[in-house]
């Protein structure tokens, strides 16, 4: 795969290849849960979601951390409908985004920090 893309993607569709990738990602985790069982402390979101999540970084903070609340949200949302229980927490999701981050990536602290400040105000549901 070519680590170029010609041209620039339309915002568009940029915002919906995005949507896509969260939801696919958010699917995975809960039916992860459902076979597998949850285990409390850590919630790995996958190594392409921090790829993806670190790029959205380096090109648009703010896209970053509203990519966060999303996938809580729709990790949430799911897990509720199967009534999976406890909710995921903000530092569970965080916890796992620093592992799924990639060696090298420089702004994973400012990341993560930015994300413990703004995220809460951006999820469905109080964090508790």
């Amino acid at each position: 795969m070519s680590s170029t893309t010609p041209g620039r993607i339309p915002a568009d569709v940029l915002e919906a290849l995005l949507a896509s990738f969260i939801g696919n990602h958010a699917r995975h985790l809960v039916n992860t849960w459902r076979r597998e069982g949850r285990t409390g402390g850590f919630a790995h979101p996958g190594d392409s979601f921090g790829r993806v999540l670190a790029w959205a970084w380096d090109t648009n903070p703010d896209r970053a951390v509203a990519l966060i609340a999303e996938f809580l949200n729709e990790v949430n949302s799911l897990a509720d409908n199967y009534g999976l229980a406890p909710a995921l927490s903000l530092d569970e999701l965080l916890y796992g985004i620093d592992a799924a981050l990639l060696p090298g990536f420089t702004g994973d602290a400012a990341l993560i920090a930015r994300a413990r400040r703004e995220v809460p105000a951006l999820v469905a549901e109080p964090l508790i």
